[in-house]
């Protein structure tokens, strides 16, 4: 039989993370630029919360 492969996760701690295991998401709010990423189980990122592309680009990294 095949061993399942556990995934490789670094864990990080910080009070503006929170992990939300019902939606397998977990969700960085920003100070500046004040903006909100949601982080999917999945890989996607959504970016909410910016008033210009740069402020977007900014909380992307």
């Amino acid at each position: 039989e095949e061993e399942e492969e556990t995934p490789e996760i670094d864990i990080m701690i910080g009070v503006n993370v929170e992990f939300r295991r019902e939606n397998g998401m977990v969700t960085m709010k920003l100070r500046r630029p004040y903006t909100t990423a949601s982080i999917w189980s999945s890989g996607r990122i959504t970016c909410t919360g910016a008033t210009s592309e740069d402020q977007a680009k900014v909380a992307a990294r």
